[in-house]
């Protein structure tokens, strides 16, 4: 679904997640500029978050997890990116940590706790703090392998035969 060979994964991964990717990065800098603590979240679909983590092993940026043991991911999953700033100001590191969400083996045979949800699984470190810098450097130096439209243009595509004629019979 995402890919077999790195390169595969990586290119499906920059079609489907370039514009996330270049939109966490441009924040980041934002944050960086502005010089104010700043919190963004993102909503996307759980394939669009593999896509990503395969932009992100594809980038050589390295990871503690090796891409094959990576959790499945469920309701309510978080890549988390953690921006940090030494007490000069003057240089900014990175460190990236995931939880797979909420996520039981056995649903069924649960027992539920006074809450009676499903806890989210806590965070795990992917990284350790790395220099802000060089990761969204490498991190640009993927995004030129695949162009994207400027627009995309909605299509609907349907059979002539699912539409009724008006004044016939069905």
């Amino acid at each position: 679904e995402y890919g077999i060979t790195q390169s595969e994964k990586l290119e499906i991964g920059l079609l489907t997640s370039l514009p996330l990717a270049k939109k966490i990065l441009q924040d980041l800098n934002n944050v960086i500029e502005n010089d104010q603590p700043g919190l963004v979240a993102y909503f996307t679909k759980e394939s669009h978050m593999y896509t990503l983590l395969n932009i992100l092993y594809e980038s050589y940026i390295q990871l503690y997890i090796n891409r094959n043991d990576l959790p499945e991911l469920d309701y309510l999953s978080q890549i988390i990116f953690e921006l940090y700033e030494d007490s000069a100001g003057q240089n900014h590191s990175i460190r990236l940590k995931l939880s797979p969400g909420c996520h039981t083996q056995d649903p069924l045979d649960l027992e539920l706790d006074e809450k009676h949800y499903i806890s989210c699984i806590p965070k795990i470190s992917l990284t350790k703090h790395l220099d802000f810098d060089l990761v969204s450097q490498r991190l640009k130096s993927k995004f030129k392998k695949v162009s994207l439209p400027k627009k995309f243009t909605a299509v609907n595509i349907s059979s002539p035969l699912s539409v009724p004629k008006s004044g016939s019979i069905n």
